[in-house]
């Protein structure tokens, strides 16, 4: 029997793009204070997104459906682009 996920589980797009925004605001406030209070020779800080996205799907014939799901993954990273301000390479 598996145990919960380790990352949480977002019941809709919208509730995805909100936590990433509190985690981003959060994560730009301590960079601040970082940047702030830091001696000229200390190491720099970095932000590093290493989140994890998934989807329940009806049925796994992704082949099928190459351009649906190719657009939706890119609406995710546009609007993840968009609510955090960032540029994804």
């Amino acid at each position: 029997m598996r145990g919960p996920p380790p990352y949480p589980q977002y019941i809709c797009f919208p509730a995805l793009l909100l936590q990433f925004k509190k985690h981003l605001s959060a994560f730009l406030g301590t960079q601040s204070m970082f940047y702030l209070f830091r001696q000229p020779d200390s190491t720099k800080a970095t932000f590093e997104f290493d989140g994890e996205f998934s989807v329940v799907v009806p049925d796994f014939n992704v082949v099928d459906r190459k351009e649906e799901v190719n657009t939706s993954a890119l609406k995710l990273k546009q609007e993840i682009e968009h609510v955090g301000r960032i540029k994804f390479g």
